[in-house]
């Protein structure tokens, strides 16, 4: 298993080919539907040790995600409060 099968973003949002079925308890790329069309993360002293800013957005683009939004909501780990990086092909 890679280290980062099981990652997942504070909040997605997904455009699927068809309707989701109303029990669905998770969402896996590839097996669910496509790629979410934005990731959110909400930066928490945890989370920024665990690659928000760093391992994630490669992993998110890496997957076809094509906007990952930071949200520092202390001021902590970014010099804005949020931070939009969106996937350029490259």
């Amino acid at each position: 298993t890679r280290r980062w099968s099981y990652i997942s973003p504070d909040v997605m949002v997904v455009t699927p080919p068809a309707p989701l079925p109303a029990d669905l308890r998770s969402y896996r790329v590839g097996s669910t539907g496509p790629p979410p069309v934005l990731a959110v993360e909400v930066l928490s002293q945890r989370t920024f040790q665990q690659g928000d800013l760093t391992l994630k957005p490669v992993i998110y683009a890496n997957l076809g995600v094509a906007e990952y939004l930071l949200v520092d909501t202390t001021g902590d780990y970014l010099p804005e409060r949020l931070q939009l990086r969106t996937l350029d092909g490259d």
